[in-house]
């Protein structure tokens, strides 16, 4: 019996737009209303999430920035892991000093080099919503690099490179790969989110099924990126979606429709068609 969906957001729920489908929205419903919880497993925070379920009016609980906090369907914020301070001011300078751009991410807030550039960057130009998102956005916490002071209490979950070209990225992950207190993953060719060690989605999970009293075989996990791989190796109903990375595809036990033919919704109406077994 499945008493858990964990889905990642980017690629793999949104659809080519960077929303949640029609489709993808109603098999959510459908699921909730069969008594089995809906989570989001995302990179994102709180604040760039948020808006798109309430789009869809889903409501639920979420692992945000790749597990480093907890978000519950009420937007209480839950288990926070603080990155190292003094890797901060590190991976900070170090970025500083090769022009690589970066952003900040706390449990309320994203602090980027310019927002209004970071909007184009995450808005869909074709996105019927697009204005609408950018205001949420706003509204919810998207900040100014400048406004963000760092000191000891007050550290970011979750550091996000931007570069221009693979080399950056594979020179910040070889300076900072041997940090043990640290987790270096991507979503993309040209990004990095950097967080604390026990903060991966795969972590995170495992601590959300145990204070529910799930059991692996009770949840199904779907992603697409090597941001996803921890929560799609351990879980035996894990789905790859068919655009994910080759080596999700490889570590999934089951394969999804792509993102762009609402993947997710047809898993989640074969299992509601399958009485919530899976077979």
């Amino acid at each position: 019996m499945i008493r858990l969906f964990a889905t990642d957001m980017d690629s793999t729920f949104l659809n080519k737009d960077r929303l949640i489908s029609n489709r993808n929205a109603a098999a959510v419903h459908a699921l909730q209303d069969a008594g089995v919880e809906f989570l989001i497993a995302t990179g994102r925070g709180y604040p760039m999430a948020k808006p798109l379920l309430d789009l869809a009016s889903i409501s639920c609980s979420m692992i945000n920035l790749n597990g480093a906090i907890f978000t519950d369907d009420n937007g209480k914020f839950l288990h926070p892991y603080s990155l190292p301070f003094h890797l901060v001011q590190n991976i900070i300078a170090y970025c500083k000093h090769r022009q690589i751009n970066y952003a900040l991410m706390s449990a309320k807030r994203y602090y980027v080099e310019n927002p209004k550039t970071y909007l184009h960057h995450v808005l869909s130009a074709s996105s019927p919503h697009a204005d609408y998102l950018a205001d949420r956005f706003k509204e919810e916490g998207l900040r100014s690099l400048r406004d963000f002071s760092i000191q000891e209490n007050n550290l970011p979950l979750k550091i996000m490179i931007f570069a221009k070209e693979p080399s950056e990225t594979e020179s910040v992950r070889a300076a900072f790969q041997k940090e043990k207190d640290l987790s270096i993953t991507s979503s993309h060719l040209l990004n990095l989110e950097i967080t604390r060690y026990q903060a991966t989605k795969g972590a995170a999970l495992k601590t959300y099924i145990a204070e529910k009293g799930y059991q692996a075989d009770e949840v199904i996990t779907i992603g697409d990126s090597l941001n996803d791989l921890s929560m799609l190796k351990d879980f035996p109903h894990a789905y790859a979606m068919a655009n994910a990375h080759p080596e999700c595809i490889k570590a999934a036990p089951h394969l999804a429709p792509s993102n762009l033919c609402d993947g997710v919704g047809q898993v989640i109406e074969q299992l509601l068609a399958n009485h919530l077994h899976c077979q």
